[in-house]
């Protein structure tokens, strides 16, 4: 078992515990700061903290599953669970996985996350229309295309184009 996996298994241990001692509000507002401080550690692309971000990623992954049963439970108690549950867990998990989709394929055109917090930025609180329409060219005209290599900037721009094609999907459906 490695590291990781063990520590998934830490986390979904301390985060239950957490929740039954402190509630689900609290513990969700514990998780969320833990969560922005790993993603600090993680956009500054040095070896020991990515790592420490590692870690404290599969501590908060592990557990995160407990969030969608106990925060539907907390607030709509037993008799509303069933169906809050229903639309709610679909929603978390397409989410979780569009979030690991636009983060391997921005690694992978661009050679690091940390654009993928750029693109996210650009197009979060947009509809699929608004995203579909997009005319991103301000990118040209920033310092950021001679910061960073031209594969780099060219992988951003295709990742952003794949992100357009998927609201086009979206829309057409």
């Amino acid at each position: 078992m490695t590291i990781l996996a063990f520590a998934g298994i830490v986390g979904s241990w301390i985060i239950g515990a957490m929740d039954q001692k402190l509630v689900t509000k609290k513990t969700m507002i514990f998780f969320g700061i833990w969560y922005a401080v790993a993603l600090l550690l993680e956009v500054t692309e040095k070896r020991p903290l990515v790592i420490v971000f590692l870690i404290m990623f599969a501590l908060a992954l592990g557990g995160s599953a407990n969030f969608t049963t106990s925060l539907p439970a907390a607030v709509f108690g037993r008799h509303g669970f069933k169906k809050v549950n229903s639309v709610l867990f679909p929603i978390q998990a397409l989410v979780s996985s569009f979030g690991f989709c636009v983060n391997g394929n921005v690694l992978n055109a661009t050679g690091n996350l940390r654009m993928s917090y750029v693109i996210a930025a650009l197009f979060d609180k947009r509809t699929p229309q608004e995203i579909c329409g997009a005319h991103i060219d301000f990118l040209e005209k920033t310092p950021l295309k001679e910061q960073i290599s031209t594969d780099r900037f060219h992988g951003m721009q295709a990742v952003i184009r794949k992100t357009q094609d998927y609201s086009t999907s979206l829309t057409q459906m």
